[in-house]
C-alpha cells in the first residue's frame, strides 16, 4: 500500500479558489505540517496546517478449534516500525520525524528550521548541533511549535548537521538530522 497525495482546486460561486490536497491510504509518516503558498502579482501568503496520524491498535487472532468454555491460548504477533513486542497506550501514538531536508542558508539573515513531527501528544522538541542540545539565548531559540530560529546566521558557527529530537508523555522519542549549509553573498 502506498500514500496518493491528489492537489486540486476549485472555485466557489462567490469567485473564490479553493485550494486542497486529498491523502489516500495515509501513514505515519504523511503526518506533519503542510504549507499552502499562494503567489500572485499583489504578493505572496501561506497558511500551515498540522495533520496528526492515529494509528488504531489491532490484534487479529484465528482459533483454530476449541470448546465453549475451555481454556485456550492465542499467541499474538505484533511488529510495528522494527520494534517487537506491544505496548498500548490508549489516545497515544510515538513520534516520528519526517526527513529533514539539506538547506542553504544566506549568511546574516535569518534561519528557520522546522522539525517535521508526527505523533501525539509531544511533550518536547530540541536541537542538537554535533551532539550538544543548542542554547535558548540572543542568537538563536526553539519555538513551542519545534521550529529552531537562528538570527543572524553565521557561516562558520551555523554549517553542520542538526538533529531533531522529540519526546511524547510515555517517553518514546525519535530523532532525524539534516544538513544545514550556510553561504556568504557578495
Amino acid at each position: 500500500m502506498y500514500t496518493l497525495f491528489v492537489i486540486g482546486q476549485y472555485v466557489t460561486v462567490h469567485g473564490d479558489v479553493i485550494s486542497h490536497v486529498n491523502i489516500s491510504h495515509v501513514m505515519v509518516e504523511d503526518g506533519g505540517e503542510y504549507t499552502c503558498t499562494a503567489e500572485n502579482r499583489a504578493g505572496k501568503t501561506s497558511h500551515s496546517a498540522r495533520l496528526n496520524i492515529y494509528v488504531r491498535n489491532s490484534m487479529e487472532h484465528k482459533v483454530k478449534s476449541g470448546l465453549v468454555l475451555s481454556l485456550m491460548t492465542v499467541a499474538c504477533q505484533f511488529a510495528q516500525f522494527g520494534q517487537n513486542g506491544v505496548n498500548w497506550f490508549g489516545g497515544f501514538s510515538m513520534p516520528y520525524i519526517r526527513l529533514i531536508p539539506k538547506v542553504t542558508a544566506v549568511a546574516g539573515e535569518t534561519l528557520q528550521l522546522k522539525c517535521p513531527v508526527a505523533g501525539y501528544p509531544i511533550e518536547e522538541i530540541h536541537w542538537e548541533r554535533g551532539g550538544r542540545e543548542l542554547p535558548d539565548d540572543l542568537r538563536q531559540k526553539v519555538l513551542p511549535d519545534g521550529t529552531l530560529i537562528i538570527n543572524p546566521v553565521e557561516k562558520k558557527a551555523d554549517s553542520g548537521v542538526y538533529t531533531c529530537w522529540a519526546r511524547n508523555k510515555q517517553g518514546q522519542s525519535a530523532r532525524r538530522s539534516g544538513e544545514v549549509n550556510v553561504i556568504v553573498t557578495l
